[in-house]
């Protein structure tokens, strides 16, 4: 059971405790995400020090707590405490907030050399060479601009949106509208023939994907036309 053990630290009033959790179970019950505090506590004990077997008294938690109940404490560590994960949890949650990061970034901005998207190979490469610190807990969306701000030494990039103009016959208009949906069209309408006629705004940098979607569900029959660039 140890093995599987994880120990949290708080300090509240000028005091620490410290309790045993489950490694796995711990974090999802910060989160939120599991509710069953008795299967995240290994030790329903409340210590000074855990690895020394220092308790905590009865009176010293309840004037705390305002209980001593070490449930309903450790309830509280886990919900008000820092994040309960162990090092390799944090490596890995960081790598997967990179990789979310790295992707939008790979689809929402272009390389203003080549108006192409970058690899991921090359935002990698520039992610490491930058030395970017990166918060496993924020969302990745909010962490977004200032790694484009710290890979802009490394490697020209531009963030751009475009309008397309799409227009699609009307023998592929019904398979090819969920395509278009997909990407939150500013504007859609019929033709009177069938045909379906949509303006679309997306970063630049998935065009490519874009096109390749409607190009397949058309044969290449569908017309595109960039109608304008916006720089973000």
């Amino acid at each position: 059971m140890l093995d599987n053990a994880l120990i949290v630290k708080y300090k509240k009033d000028g005091k620490r405790f410290e309790i045993f959790v489950d490694k796995d179970k711990a974090y999802p019950y910060h989160t939120g995400e599991y509710d069953n505090i008795e299967n995240v506590l290994i030790d329903d004990v409340i210590f000074k020090d855990g690895k020394k077997g220092e308790r905590w008294d009865d009176k010293t938690l309840i004037d705390v707590f305002g209980t001593d109940d070490p449930y309903s404490i450790a309830d509280y560590i886990l919900k008000h405490g820092e994040p309960p994960i162990t090092t390799e949890q944090r490596r890995e949650m960081t790598e997967e907030k990179k990789r979310q990061i790295l992707e939008i970034i790979r689809r929402e901005t272009i390389d203003p050399r080549t108006d192409a998207p970058h690899t991921m190979i090359r935002l990698e490469n520039a992610f490491e060479q930058a030395k970017i610190n990166i918060d496993p807990f924020k969302p990745a969306a909010q962490q977004v601009e200032n790694v484009i701000k710290a890979l802009r030494p490394i490697i020209p990039i531009k963030t751009e949106h475009v309008n397309i103009a799409i227009r699609i016959p009307a023998v592929y208009a019904s398979k090819a509208y969920g395509i278009i949906k997909e990407y939150n069209p500013k504007k859609e309408e019929w033709g009177s023939n069938g045909e379906l006629i949509a303006l679309v705004e997306i970063p630049a940098g998935i065009q490519t994907e874009l096109y390749s979607k409607l190009n397949a569900i058309t044969h290449g029959e569908v017309q595109t036309k960039i109608i304008s660039k916006i720089n973000k």
